[in-house]
Protein backbone atom coordinates (compact mmCIF):
# COMPACT_ATOMS: atom_id res chain seq x y z
CA UNK A 1 0.00 0.00 0.00
CA UNK A 2 2.86 2.38 0.80
CA UNK A 3 4.48 1.56 -2.52
CA UNK A 4 1.24 2.35 -4.34
CA UNK A 5 0.89 5.70 -2.58
CA UNK A 6 4.50 6.52 -3.45
CA UNK A 7 3.76 6.42 -7.19
CA UNK A 8 0.76 8.74 -6.98
CA UNK A 9 0.89 11.82 -9.23
CA UNK A 10 -1.24 14.96 -8.89
CA UNK A 11 -4.21 14.24 -11.11
CA UNK A 12 -7.40 16.24 -10.88
CA UNK A 13 -9.21 15.02 -13.98
CA UNK A 14 -9.69 11.43 -12.82
CA UNK A 15 -12.88 12.18 -10.97
CA UNK A 16 -15.55 14.85 -11.13
CA UNK A 17 -14.93 17.64 -8.66
CA UNK A 18 -17.59 18.68 -6.19
CA UNK A 19 -19.75 21.52 -7.44
CA UNK A 20 -19.07 23.48 -4.29
CA UNK A 21 -15.97 25.67 -4.45
CA UNK A 22 -13.51 26.46 -1.67
CA UNK A 23 -12.92 29.83 -0.01
CA UNK A 24 -10.10 30.12 2.54
CA UNK A 25 -8.10 32.88 4.17
CA UNK A 26 -5.60 31.48 6.71
CA UNK A 27 -2.40 32.96 8.05
CA UNK A 28 0.38 30.77 9.48
CA UNK A 29 -1.94 27.92 10.46
CA UNK A 30 -0.96 24.22 10.80
CA UNK A 31 -1.77 22.26 7.66
CA UNK A 32 -3.90 19.85 9.68
CA UNK A 33 -6.28 22.70 10.58
CA UNK A 34 -6.42 23.78 6.92
CA UNK A 35 -7.38 20.27 5.84
CA UNK A 36 -10.15 20.29 8.45
CA UNK A 37 -11.49 23.60 7.09
CA UNK A 38 -11.56 22.15 3.56
CA UNK A 39 -13.46 19.08 4.78
CA UNK A 40 -16.07 21.31 6.42
CA UNK A 41 -16.66 23.26 3.19
CA UNK A 42 -16.85 20.22 0.91
CA UNK A 43 -17.75 16.53 0.83
CA UNK A 44 -14.10 15.45 0.58
CA UNK A 45 -12.16 13.44 3.21
CA UNK A 46 -8.35 13.49 3.42
CA UNK A 47 -6.55 10.14 3.80
CA UNK A 48 -2.85 10.02 4.74
CA UNK A 49 -0.27 8.41 7.01
CA UNK A 50 1.21 10.43 9.87
CA UNK A 51 4.76 9.72 8.71
CA UNK A 52 4.02 11.00 5.18
CA UNK A 53 2.47 14.38 6.01
CA UNK A 54 4.09 16.97 8.27
CA UNK A 55 0.96 17.99 10.18
CA UNK A 56 2.81 20.75 12.05
CA UNK A 57 3.84 22.62 8.86
CA UNK A 58 2.51 26.20 8.91
CA UNK A 59 0.48 27.30 5.91
CA UNK A 60 -0.60 30.71 4.60
CA UNK A 61 -3.30 30.43 1.95
CA UNK A 62 -5.90 32.77 0.43
CA UNK A 63 -8.35 31.48 -2.20
CA UNK A 64 -11.84 32.60 -3.19
CA UNK A 65 -14.36 30.31 -4.90
CA UNK A 66 -11.63 28.01 -6.26
CA UNK A 67 -12.09 24.35 -7.27
CA UNK A 68 -10.51 21.74 -5.05
CA UNK A 69 -7.75 20.97 -7.58
CA UNK A 70 -6.53 24.57 -7.62
CA UNK A 71 -6.57 24.72 -3.82
CA UNK A 72 -4.55 21.48 -3.49
CA UNK A 73 -1.95 22.68 -6.02
CA UNK A 74 -1.29 25.78 -3.92
CA UNK A 75 -1.43 23.86 -0.65
CA UNK A 76 1.22 21.29 -1.59
CA UNK A 77 3.35 23.47 -3.89
CA UNK A 78 7.05 23.09 -3.10
CA UNK A 79 6.54 20.04 -0.86
CA UNK A 80 7.33 16.35 -1.23
CA UNK A 81 3.65 15.41 -1.01
CA UNK A 82 1.41 14.28 -3.83
CA UNK A 83 -2.38 14.04 -3.95
CA UNK A 84 -5.06 12.17 -5.85
CA UNK A 85 -8.85 12.49 -6.02
CA UNK A 86 -10.62 9.17 -5.58
CA UNK A 87 -14.36 9.68 -5.30
CA UNK A 88 -14.90 11.64 -2.08
CA UNK A 89 -11.42 10.82 -0.82
CA UNK A 90 -8.26 12.87 -1.29
CA UNK A 91 -5.31 10.52 -0.82
CA UNK A 92 -2.07 12.27 0.17
CA UNK A 93 1.21 10.50 -0.59
CA UNK A 94 4.90 11.21 -1.02
CA UNK A 95 6.92 11.20 -4.21
CA UNK A 96 9.28 8.28 -4.82
CA UNK A 97 12.34 10.52 -4.89
CA UNK A 98 11.42 12.16 -1.60
CA UNK A 99 10.66 8.84 0.06
CA UNK A 100 14.03 7.44 -1.03
CA UNK A 101 15.93 10.59 -0.05
CA UNK A 102 14.47 10.96 3.43
CA UNK A 103 14.00 7.54 5.01
CA UNK A 104 12.73 7.71 8.59
CA UNK A 105 14.82 5.85 11.11
CA UNK A 106 13.35 4.52 14.32
CA UNK A 107 15.28 5.44 17.45
CA UNK A 108 15.05 3.64 20.78
CA UNK A 109 15.06 6.12 23.64
CA UNK A 110 15.17 5.57 27.37
CA UNK A 111 15.13 7.74 30.47
CA UNK A 112 14.04 8.26 34.06
CA UNK A 113 11.08 10.30 35.32
CA UNK A 114 11.49 11.93 38.76
CA UNK A 115 9.65 14.41 40.94
CA UNK A 116 11.03 17.66 42.36
CA UNK A 117 12.65 15.75 45.23
CA UNK A 118 14.57 13.60 42.74
CA UNK A 119 12.50 10.54 43.67
CA UNK A 120 11.49 8.20 40.81
CA UNK A 121 7.79 8.20 39.84
CA UNK A 122 6.07 4.89 39.18
CA UNK A 123 3.39 4.56 36.50
CA UNK A 124 3.96 7.83 34.63
CA UNK A 125 2.24 7.63 31.24
CA UNK A 126 4.40 8.44 28.19
CA UNK A 127 2.70 8.79 24.80
CA UNK A 128 3.85 9.90 21.35
CA UNK A 129 2.11 13.22 20.74
CA UNK A 130 1.34 12.57 17.06
CA UNK A 131 0.44 8.92 17.69
CA UNK A 132 -1.37 8.84 21.05
CA UNK A 133 -2.18 5.14 20.69
CA UNK A 134 1.53 4.32 21.08
CA UNK A 135 3.08 4.73 24.51
CA UNK A 136 4.41 3.14 27.68
CA UNK A 137 4.69 3.69 31.46
CA UNK A 138 7.55 3.98 33.94
CA UNK A 139 8.54 0.98 36.05
CA UNK A 140 9.23 0.76 39.79
CA UNK A 141 12.48 2.69 39.30
CA UNK A 142 10.89 5.42 37.19
CA UNK A 143 12.54 4.13 33.98
CA UNK A 144 10.91 3.75 30.57
CA UNK A 145 11.81 2.48 27.06
CA UNK A 146 10.13 3.51 23.78
CA UNK A 147 10.81 3.31 20.02
CA UNK A 148 10.12 6.64 18.27
CA UNK A 149 11.10 8.68 15.22
CA UNK A 150 13.84 11.28 15.86
CA UNK A 151 11.53 14.26 15.16
CA UNK A 152 8.62 13.22 17.37
CA UNK A 153 7.35 14.76 20.62
CA UNK A 154 6.62 12.81 23.83
CA UNK A 155 3.84 13.64 26.27
CA UNK A 156 4.39 12.83 29.98
CA UNK A 157 1.32 12.78 32.30
CA UNK A 158 0.76 11.72 35.91
CA UNK A 159 -2.02 12.24 38.44
CA UNK A 160 -1.33 15.28 40.63
CA UNK A 161 1.41 16.58 38.30
CA UNK A 162 1.44 18.92 35.32
CA UNK A 163 1.61 17.28 31.89
CA UNK A 164 4.78 17.98 29.86
CA UNK A 165 5.62 17.79 26.17
CA UNK A 166 9.29 16.93 25.44
CA UNK A 167 10.84 16.82 21.95
CA UNK A 168 13.07 13.83 21.20
CA UNK A 169 15.24 15.88 18.78
CA UNK A 170 17.47 12.91 17.96
CA UNK A 171 18.32 12.15 21.61
CA UNK A 172 18.61 8.61 22.93
CA UNK A 173 18.25 9.49 26.63
CA UNK A 174 15.42 11.78 27.76
CA UNK A 175 15.10 12.37 31.52
CA UNK A 176 12.14 14.36 32.83
CA UNK A 177 11.34 16.10 36.14
CA UNK A 178 7.57 16.32 36.80
CA UNK A 179 6.15 19.41 38.55
CA UNK A 180 3.30 19.18 41.03
CA UNK A 181 -0.09 20.60 40.05
CA UNK A 182 -0.87 22.73 43.10
CA UNK A 183 -4.41 23.46 41.88
CA UNK A 184 -5.26 19.76 42.28
CA UNK A 185 -3.26 19.05 45.42
CA UNK A 186 -4.65 22.07 47.27
CA UNK A 187 -8.28 21.35 46.35
CA UNK A 188 -10.40 20.79 49.46
CA UNK A 189 -13.70 19.10 50.17
CA UNK A 190 -16.22 19.77 52.92
CA UNK A 191 -16.40 16.89 55.40
CA UNK A 192 -18.25 16.38 58.67
CA UNK A 193 -15.69 18.22 60.80
CA UNK A 194 -14.70 21.04 58.44
CA UNK A 195 -12.65 20.88 55.25
CA UNK A 196 -9.98 18.42 54.16
CA UNK A 197 -7.61 18.21 51.21
CA UNK A 198 -9.23 16.25 48.41
CA UNK A 199 -6.17 14.06 47.95
CA UNK A 200 -6.38 12.82 51.56
CA UNK A 201 -10.13 12.01 51.59
CA UNK A 202 -10.69 8.28 52.06
CA UNK A 203 -14.44 8.16 52.77
CA UNK A 204 -17.06 7.73 50.06
CA UNK A 205 -18.20 11.24 49.30
CA UNK A 206 -18.81 13.42 46.28
CA UNK A 207 -18.78 17.13 45.57
CA UNK A 208 -21.07 18.63 42.94
CA UNK A 209 -19.88 21.68 41.02
CA UNK A 210 -22.22 24.58 41.70
CA UNK A 211 -22.59 25.31 37.98
CA UNK A 212 -24.30 21.92 37.58
CA UNK A 213 -26.98 22.97 40.07
CA UNK A 214 -27.98 26.09 38.13
CA UNK A 215 -30.93 24.60 36.29
CA UNK A 216 -34.33 26.30 35.72
CA UNK A 217 -36.33 24.48 38.42
CA UNK A 218 -38.09 25.82 41.50
CA UNK A 219 -36.92 23.08 43.81
CA UNK A 220 -33.24 22.27 44.24
CA UNK A 221 -34.08 18.62 44.97
CA UNK A 222 -35.20 18.25 41.34
CA UNK A 223 -31.77 19.21 40.01
CA UNK A 224 -29.87 16.33 41.65
CA UNK A 225 -31.32 13.42 39.68
CA UNK A 226 -28.70 11.77 37.49
CA UNK A 227 -25.83 13.94 38.74
CA UNK A 228 -24.57 11.89 41.69
CA UNK A 229 -23.77 8.20 41.75
CA UNK A 230 -25.73 6.34 44.41
CA UNK A 231 -28.35 9.10 44.79
CA UNK A 232 -32.01 8.35 44.03
CA UNK A 233 -34.47 11.22 43.44
CA UNK A 234 -38.21 10.46 43.32
CA UNK A 235 -40.62 13.29 42.45
CA UNK A 236 -44.20 12.24 43.20
CA UNK A 237 -45.98 15.38 41.97
CA UNK A 238 -45.11 18.33 39.75
CA UNK A 239 -47.65 20.76 41.24
CA UNK A 240 -45.82 24.09 41.75
CA UNK A 241 -44.99 24.62 45.41
CA UNK A 242 -45.46 20.95 46.30
CA UNK A 243 -42.91 19.44 43.93
CA UNK A 244 -40.24 18.39 46.43
CA UNK A 245 -38.42 15.23 45.39
CA UNK A 246 -37.67 12.47 47.90
CA UNK A 247 -33.89 11.97 48.14
CA UNK A 248 -32.31 8.64 49.07
CA UNK A 249 -28.60 7.86 49.22
CA UNK A 250 -27.70 4.29 48.32
CA UNK A 251 -31.32 3.20 48.39
CA UNK A 252 -33.95 2.81 51.10
CA UNK A 253 -32.41 1.24 54.19
CA UNK A 254 -35.53 0.87 56.38
CA UNK A 255 -39.06 -0.42 55.96
CA UNK A 256 -40.36 3.14 56.22
CA UNK A 257 -39.23 5.27 53.29
CA UNK A 258 -39.68 8.52 55.23
CA UNK A 259 -37.05 7.39 57.72
CA UNK A 260 -34.49 6.79 54.95
CA UNK A 261 -34.07 10.46 54.11
CA UNK A 262 -30.50 11.77 54.46
CA UNK A 263 -29.50 14.42 56.96
CA UNK A 264 -29.27 17.80 55.21
CA UNK A 265 -27.18 20.63 56.66
CA UNK A 266 -27.33 24.20 55.36
CA UNK A 267 -24.48 26.28 56.83
CA UNK A 268 -24.03 23.64 59.52
CA UNK A 269 -27.68 23.54 60.68
CA UNK A 270 -30.21 20.76 59.90
CA UNK A 271 -32.55 22.44 57.40
CA UNK A 272 -34.40 21.80 54.17
CA UNK A 273 -32.52 22.95 51.08
CA UNK A 274 -35.51 22.80 48.72
CA UNK A 275 -35.93 26.59 48.46
CA UNK A 276 -32.26 27.60 48.45
CA UNK A 277 -31.33 29.45 45.25
CA UNK A 278 -28.51 27.59 43.41
CA UNK A 279 -26.69 30.86 42.70
CA UNK A 280 -26.14 31.39 46.45
CA UNK A 281 -24.44 28.00 47.00
CA UNK A 282 -20.67 27.88 47.45
CA UNK A 283 -20.20 24.13 47.97
CA UNK A 284 -22.42 21.04 47.78
CA UNK A 285 -21.08 17.77 49.23
CA UNK A 286 -22.68 14.38 49.79
CA UNK A 287 -21.27 11.95 52.38
CA UNK A 288 -22.30 8.39 51.61
CA UNK A 289 -20.66 5.68 53.71
CA UNK A 290 -20.14 5.12 57.44
CA UNK A 291 -16.52 6.34 57.45
CA UNK A 292 -17.63 9.71 56.05
CA UNK A 293 -20.74 10.15 58.23
CA UNK A 294 -19.46 8.67 61.52
CA UNK A 295 -19.13 12.10 63.14
CA UNK A 296 -22.93 12.53 62.91
CA UNK A 297 -23.72 9.25 64.67
CA UNK A 298 -27.11 7.65 64.06
CA UNK A 299 -28.45 10.79 62.30
CA UNK A 300 -26.00 10.20 59.47
CA UNK A 301 -27.02 6.58 58.92
CA UNK A 302 -28.79 7.45 55.63
CA UNK A 303 -26.09 9.77 54.34
CA UNK A 304 -25.44 13.46 54.82
CA UNK A 305 -25.85 16.40 52.42
CA UNK A 306 -23.73 19.45 53.34
CA UNK A 307 -24.47 22.83 51.75
CA UNK A 308 -22.53 26.02 52.42
CA UNK A 309 -23.74 29.37 51.09
CA UNK A 310 -21.38 31.99 49.72
CA UNK A 311 -19.54 34.13 52.25
CA UNK A 312 -17.92 36.85 50.14
CA UNK A 313 -14.45 37.65 48.81
CA UNK A 314 -11.87 40.29 49.59
CA UNK A 315 -11.64 43.13 47.11
CA UNK A 316 -13.86 45.56 45.31
CA UNK A 317 -17.59 44.86 45.11
CA UNK A 318 -18.28 42.26 42.43
CA UNK A 319 -21.77 42.17 40.93
CA UNK A 320 -23.29 39.16 39.22
CA UNK A 321 -26.62 38.86 37.38
CA UNK A 322 -28.26 35.66 36.09
CA UNK A 323 -31.58 35.22 34.26
CA UNK A 324 -32.99 31.92 32.97
CA UNK A 325 -36.19 30.66 31.42
CA UNK A 326 -37.42 27.11 31.22
CA UNK A 327 -40.28 25.10 29.73
CA UNK A 328 -42.15 22.24 31.37
CA UNK A 329 -43.90 19.72 29.12
CA UNK A 330 -45.70 16.47 29.98
CA UNK A 331 -43.69 13.48 28.84
CA UNK A 332 -46.84 11.42 28.27
CA UNK A 333 -50.57 12.19 28.33
CA UNK A 334 -52.95 9.25 28.54
CA UNK A 335 -54.91 8.57 25.36
CA UNK A 336 -58.65 8.08 25.98
CA UNK A 337 -61.37 6.51 23.87
CA UNK A 338 -63.49 8.90 21.83
CA UNK A 339 -67.21 9.35 22.40
CA UNK A 340 -68.37 6.87 19.75
CA UNK A 341 -66.01 4.15 20.99
CA UNK A 342 -67.10 4.80 24.57
CA UNK A 343 -70.79 4.34 23.67
CA UNK A 344 -70.05 1.17 21.67
CA UNK A 345 -68.11 -0.30 24.60
CA UNK A 346 -70.93 0.72 27.00
CA UNK A 347 -73.47 -1.09 24.80
CA UNK A 348 -71.25 -4.16 24.69
CA UNK A 349 -70.79 -4.14 28.48
CA UNK A 350 -74.55 -3.78 29.01
CA UNK A 351 -75.38 -6.63 26.59
CA UNK A 352 -72.93 -9.03 28.26
CA UNK A 353 -74.79 -8.47 31.55
CA UNK A 354 -78.20 -9.22 30.10
CA UNK A 355 -79.28 -5.61 29.57
CA UNK A 356 -80.16 -3.66 26.47
CA UNK A 357 -78.27 -1.11 24.43
CA UNK A 358 -77.73 2.19 26.17
CA UNK A 359 -77.13 4.21 23.00
CA UNK A 360 -78.72 3.99 19.58
CA UNK A 361 -76.62 3.58 16.46
CA UNK A 362 -77.90 6.95 15.21
CA UNK A 363 -76.46 8.77 18.22
CA UNK A 364 -73.18 6.87 17.88
CA UNK A 365 -72.88 7.75 14.19
CA UNK A 366 -73.71 11.43 14.74
CA UNK A 367 -71.17 11.60 17.57
CA UNK A 368 -68.51 10.05 15.36
CA UNK A 369 -69.25 12.54 12.58
CA UNK A 370 -69.19 15.47 15.05
CA UNK A 371 -72.48 16.92 13.83
CA UNK A 372 -73.18 19.04 16.92
CA UNK A 373 -70.82 19.34 19.91
CA UNK A 374 -73.73 20.29 22.22
CA UNK A 375 -76.24 17.64 21.16
CA UNK A 376 -73.65 14.93 20.58
CA UNK A 377 -70.57 15.89 22.63
CA UNK A 378 -67.21 14.17 22.24
CA UNK A 379 -64.79 15.73 24.76
CA UNK A 380 -61.13 14.89 25.45
CA UNK A 381 -60.96 16.07 29.06
CA UNK A 382 -57.16 15.99 29.27
CA UNK A 383 -56.89 18.41 26.37
CA UNK A 384 -59.55 20.57 27.97
CA UNK A 385 -57.63 21.06 31.22
CA UNK A 386 -53.92 20.79 30.27
CA UNK A 387 -51.63 23.08 28.30
CA UNK A 388 -48.99 21.82 25.91
CA UNK A 389 -46.30 23.34 28.13
CA UNK A 390 -45.78 25.83 30.94
CA UNK A 391 -43.06 28.46 31.38
CA UNK A 392 -40.91 29.40 34.34
CA UNK A 393 -38.52 32.29 34.91
CA UNK A 394 -35.79 32.91 37.46
CA UNK A 395 -33.41 35.79 38.14
CA UNK A 396 -30.61 36.39 40.64
CA UNK A 397 -28.62 39.51 41.49
CA UNK A 398 -25.78 39.33 44.01
CA UNK A 399 -22.80 41.36 45.18
CA UNK A 400 -19.75 40.31 47.17
CA UNK A 401 -16.60 42.02 48.35
CA UNK A 402 -14.84 43.22 51.49
CA UNK A 403 -11.52 43.90 53.15
CA UNK A 404 -9.11 42.13 55.50
CA UNK A 405 -11.42 42.77 58.45
CA UNK A 406 -14.79 41.96 56.87
CA UNK A 407 -16.20 40.28 53.76
CA UNK A 408 -19.84 40.17 52.71
CA UNK A 409 -22.23 38.50 50.28
CA UNK A 410 -25.78 39.67 49.49
CA UNK A 411 -28.02 37.91 47.00
CA UNK A 412 -31.58 38.56 45.80
CA UNK A 413 -33.48 36.00 43.73
CA UNK A 414 -36.89 35.70 42.09
CA UNK A 415 -38.68 32.64 40.69
CA UNK A 416 -42.00 32.54 38.81
CA UNK A 417 -43.77 29.44 37.49
CA UNK A 418 -47.20 28.75 36.02
CA UNK A 419 -48.92 25.41 36.28
CA UNK A 420 -49.95 23.07 33.48
CA UNK A 421 -53.67 23.90 33.79
CA UNK A 422 -55.44 25.91 31.10
CA UNK A 423 -57.19 29.19 31.87
CA UNK A 424 -60.88 28.21 31.82
CA UNK A 425 -62.19 31.77 32.29
CA UNK A 426 -65.33 30.40 33.94
CA UNK A 427 -65.34 32.86 36.84
CA UNK A 428 -64.37 36.42 37.69
CA UNK A 429 -61.69 35.26 40.14
CA UNK A 430 -58.26 33.80 39.44
CA UNK A 431 -58.15 30.03 39.95
CA UNK A 432 -55.08 29.49 37.77
CA UNK A 433 -52.08 27.76 39.30
CA UNK A 434 -48.94 29.83 39.85
CA UNK A 435 -45.99 29.88 42.25
CA UNK A 436 -43.80 32.92 42.95
CA UNK A 437 -40.85 32.98 45.33
CA UNK A 438 -38.53 35.75 46.53
CA UNK A 439 -35.19 34.77 48.11
CA UNK A 440 -32.68 36.83 50.07
CA UNK A 441 -29.28 35.65 51.27
CA UNK A 442 -26.85 37.75 53.33
CA UNK A 443 -23.62 36.51 54.88
CA UNK A 444 -21.13 38.65 56.80
CA UNK A 445 -17.72 37.47 58.02
CA UNK A 446 -15.81 39.64 60.51
CA UNK A 447 -12.23 39.32 61.74
CA UNK A 448 -11.98 41.82 64.62
CA UNK A 449 -8.77 40.18 65.83
CA UNK A 450 -6.16 38.07 64.09
CA UNK A 451 -7.31 34.89 65.84
CA UNK A 452 -11.05 35.60 66.00
CA UNK A 453 -13.65 35.04 63.29
CA UNK A 454 -17.36 35.90 63.47
CA UNK A 455 -19.81 34.68 60.84
CA UNK A 456 -23.38 35.98 60.67
CA UNK A 457 -25.80 34.63 58.12
CA UNK A 458 -29.45 35.51 57.48
CA UNK A 459 -31.32 33.83 54.64
CA UNK A 460 -34.97 33.40 53.85
CA UNK A 461 -37.71 33.36 51.26
CA UNK A 462 -41.28 34.56 50.74
CA UNK A 463 -43.54 32.49 48.45
CA UNK A 464 -47.04 33.06 47.09
CA UNK A 465 -49.01 30.23 45.47
CA UNK A 466 -52.46 29.98 43.92
CA UNK A 467 -54.49 26.83 43.20
CA UNK A 468 -58.03 25.76 42.23
CA UNK A 469 -60.28 24.99 45.20
CA UNK A 470 -60.62 21.41 43.95
CA UNK A 471 -57.57 19.33 44.69
CA UNK A 472 -55.22 18.15 41.98
CA UNK A 473 -56.16 14.53 42.74
CA UNK A 474 -59.91 15.16 42.32
CA UNK A 475 -59.43 17.09 39.06
CA UNK A 476 -57.38 14.35 37.45
CA UNK A 477 -59.65 11.64 38.86
CA UNK A 478 -62.60 13.41 37.24
CA UNK A 479 -60.66 13.71 33.96
CA UNK A 480 -60.06 9.97 33.99
CA UNK A 481 -63.61 8.88 34.83
CA UNK A 482 -65.82 11.53 33.19
CA UNK A 483 -67.20 10.04 29.94
CA UNK A 484 -66.31 11.86 26.71
CA UNK A 485 -70.07 12.12 25.94
CA UNK A 486 -70.66 14.66 28.71
CA UNK A 487 -71.56 18.13 27.53
CA UNK A 488 -68.74 20.43 26.43
CA UNK A 489 -67.55 22.92 29.10
CA UNK A 490 -69.59 25.91 27.87
CA UNK A 491 -72.71 26.75 25.96
CA UNK A 492 -72.50 29.64 23.49
CA UNK A 493 -73.90 32.08 26.05
CA UNK A 494 -71.05 31.29 28.47
CA UNK A 495 -73.05 29.29 31.03
CA UNK A 496 -71.95 25.92 32.34
CA UNK A 497 -73.52 22.77 30.98
CA UNK A 498 -75.59 20.39 33.04
CA UNK A 499 -73.94 17.65 35.07
CA UNK A 500 -75.43 14.22 35.54
CA UNK A 501 -76.45 13.36 39.07
CA UNK A 502 -74.95 16.56 40.46
CA UNK A 503 -71.41 15.56 39.44
CA UNK A 504 -69.28 18.19 37.75
CA UNK A 505 -66.77 17.72 34.98
CA UNK A 506 -63.03 18.43 35.42
CA UNK A 507 -63.21 21.79 33.61
CA UNK A 508 -65.77 23.04 36.10
CA UNK A 509 -63.73 21.64 38.98
CA UNK A 510 -60.76 23.55 37.66
CA UNK A 511 -62.37 26.92 37.05
CA UNK A 512 -65.74 27.14 38.81
CA UNK A 513 -65.32 25.71 42.32
CA UNK A 514 -63.29 28.54 43.85
CA UNK A 515 -59.61 29.06 44.56
CA UNK A 516 -56.98 28.78 47.29
CA UNK A 517 -54.24 31.33 47.87
CA UNK A 518 -51.24 30.58 50.08
CA UNK A 519 -48.37 32.58 51.57
CA UNK A 520 -45.27 30.89 52.94
CA UNK A 521 -42.21 32.45 54.49
CA UNK A 522 -39.13 31.16 56.24
CA UNK A 523 -36.12 32.87 57.80
CA UNK A 524 -32.82 31.12 58.60
CA UNK A 525 -30.29 32.75 60.89
CA UNK A 526 -27.02 31.52 62.34
CA UNK A 527 -24.15 33.07 64.28
CA UNK A 528 -20.80 31.28 64.54
CA UNK A 529 -17.76 32.46 66.52
CA UNK A 530 -14.40 30.73 66.08
CA UNK A 531 -11.44 31.47 68.36
CA UNK A 532 -8.01 30.12 67.50
CA UNK A 533 -6.19 28.93 70.62
CA UNK A 534 -3.05 27.59 69.01
CA UNK A 535 -1.95 26.93 65.44
CA UNK A 536 -4.09 24.01 64.31
CA UNK A 537 -6.31 24.17 67.42
CA UNK A 538 -9.44 26.30 67.70
CA UNK A 539 -12.78 26.33 69.48
CA UNK A 540 -16.06 27.23 67.78
CA UNK A 541 -19.60 27.92 68.98
CA UNK A 542 -22.77 28.48 66.96
CA UNK A 543 -26.30 29.80 67.60
CA UNK A 544 -29.12 29.47 65.07
CA UNK A 545 -32.78 30.44 64.97
CA UNK A 546 -35.26 29.52 62.22
CA UNK A 547 -38.88 30.52 61.80
CA UNK A 548 -41.55 29.33 59.36
CA UNK A 549 -44.97 30.85 58.63
CA UNK A 550 -47.79 29.48 56.49
CA UNK A 551 -51.13 31.13 55.66
CA UNK A 552 -53.79 29.64 53.40
CA UNK A 553 -57.09 31.22 52.34
CA UNK A 554 -59.55 28.88 50.64
CA UNK A 555 -62.73 30.13 48.92
CA UNK A 556 -65.08 27.49 47.56
CA UNK A 557 -68.40 27.55 45.69
CA UNK A 558 -70.77 25.17 43.88
CA UNK A 559 -71.17 25.84 40.14
CA UNK A 560 -74.61 26.86 38.90
CA UNK A 561 -76.25 24.25 36.66
CA UNK A 562 -78.60 24.77 33.77
CA UNK A 563 -82.02 23.02 34.05
CA UNK A 564 -81.91 19.27 33.58
CA UNK A 565 -84.71 17.17 32.04
CA UNK A 566 -85.38 13.48 31.86
CA UNK A 567 -85.07 11.85 28.48
CA UNK A 568 -88.21 10.58 26.78
CA UNK A 569 -86.51 7.21 26.38
CA UNK A 570 -86.87 5.79 29.86
CA UNK A 571 -84.92 2.67 28.88
CA UNK A 572 -81.71 4.69 28.76
CA UNK A 573 -80.51 5.85 32.20
CA UNK A 574 -79.52 9.28 30.98
CA UNK A 575 -80.24 12.98 31.52
CA UNK A 576 -80.80 15.75 29.02
CA UNK A 577 -79.22 19.18 28.90
CA UNK A 578 -81.20 22.02 27.33
CA UNK A 579 -78.83 24.22 25.32
CA UNK A 580 -80.14 27.64 24.33
CA UNK A 581 -81.69 28.03 20.89
CA UNK A 582 -84.07 25.85 18.93
CA UNK A 583 -82.16 22.61 19.30
CA UNK A 584 -83.53 19.33 20.53
CA UNK A 585 -82.27 18.19 23.91
CA UNK A 586 -79.16 16.03 23.84
CA UNK A 587 -78.58 12.84 25.77
CA UNK A 588 -76.22 12.79 28.74
CA UNK A 589 -75.35 9.40 30.27
CA UNK A 590 -75.15 8.94 33.99
CA UNK A 591 -71.75 8.19 35.42
CA UNK A 592 -71.17 7.46 39.09
CA UNK A 593 -67.38 7.18 38.72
Amino acid sequence: MLATIGFIRPVSAQTAEAAKTITLNVQNRPIKEVLTLIERQSDYIFVYYDNILDIHRKVTLKVTNQPISAVLKQLFAGTDNTWKLSGRQIVIGRSVAAAAATPRKITRITGVVRDQNNDPLIGVTIRIKARPNIGTATDINGKYLLDVYPDEVLEFSYVGYKSQDVSVAGQEIVDVVMLQNDAILDAVEVVGYGVQKKISVIGSQQTIATKELKVPVANLTQGLAGRVSGLVSVQRTSEPGFDDANIYIRGISTLTASMSAPLTLVDGVPRSFSNVDPEDIESFSILKDASATAVYGVRGANGVIIINTKSGLKGRPKFSVRYTEGLTKPTKITDFADGATYMEMSNEASLTRGGGKLYSQEIIDKTRRGEDPYLYPDVDWMKQILRNFSRNRSANVNVQGGSDKAVYYIGLAYYDENGMYKDTKLADYNSNTFYRRYNVTSNLTLNPFRTTEIKLGIQGYLANANYPASSQASIFESAYFTPPTYIAPLYPDGKLGAFSGGDINPVAQLGATGYANQWRSQVYSNLRITQQIYKGLSVSGMFSFDTYNYTSNRFTKTPEHLPRHRTRRQRQPALRANPPGNREPGLQPQCKG
